[in-house]
């Protein structure tokens, strides 16, 4: 098992026993009219809204339209992110050397994860040179990215707007996975 299905296998159970102290069973999600996935598995009393389980991928998603359209590579943390689990969502508190901070990474399913992906790093770039990209987003902590230096696959916060640095919160994603708090 590598060290991301590793993080996940052990963040879900942490995550699903967070939910007994609101007295719920499972994660829920609002889910567009039509939407119909393998995660889902009962309506709630609120239409529209639905509970949901991670599911164990058994299909890799292939990353080469972005590698070709971005002119470099995904480092691996990413692909393997990417190639885990179908979830709609990863999120909790974490401890760094900024204080503690609640985000949420991005969510990954059935049929759209390279779409989505496409889009998140367009939103990042906002219409830039994104042919030498360094950042990749893979989730929100306020309305602050959290980004995956593609080169090292450390983990940051783009504080650039407040503070005009990154901001380091872990060494990798798997790292960020495993410190997290549901």
């Amino acid at each position: 098992m590598n060290k991301m299905k590793l993080a996940m296998f052990n963040y879900f159970p942490r995550m699903l026993n967070s939910l007994k102290k609101y007295d719920e069973d499972y994660p829920f999600m609002c889910v567009s009219d039509g939407e119909d996935n393998c995660l889902l598995i009962s309506e709630r009393k609120n239409k529209g809204w639905y509970n949901w389980l991670p599911v164990e991928k058994n299909i890799q998603t292939c990353f080469e339209i972005l590698e070709d359209k971005y002119l470099n590579g995904i480092h691996q943390d990413i692909k393997d992110y990417y190639n885990q689990y179908w979830f709609y969502e990863i999120y909790g508190e974490i401890d760094s050397e900024i204080g503690r901070n609640m985000l949420q990474l991005e969510k990954v399913v059935p049929g759209s994860e390279i779409l989505d992906l496409d889009k998140h790093i367009e939103r990042y770039y906002r219409g830039g040179d994104i042919s030498n990209f360094r950042m990749i987003p893979i989730g929100f902590v306020l309305n602050i990215f959290i980004v995956i230096d593609n080169i090292t696959g450390e983990v940051f916060i783009d504080d650039r707007i407040e503070f005009g640095i990154f901001r380091k919160i872990a060494v990798n994603l798997a790292d960020l996975i495993n410190r997290l708090e549901p």
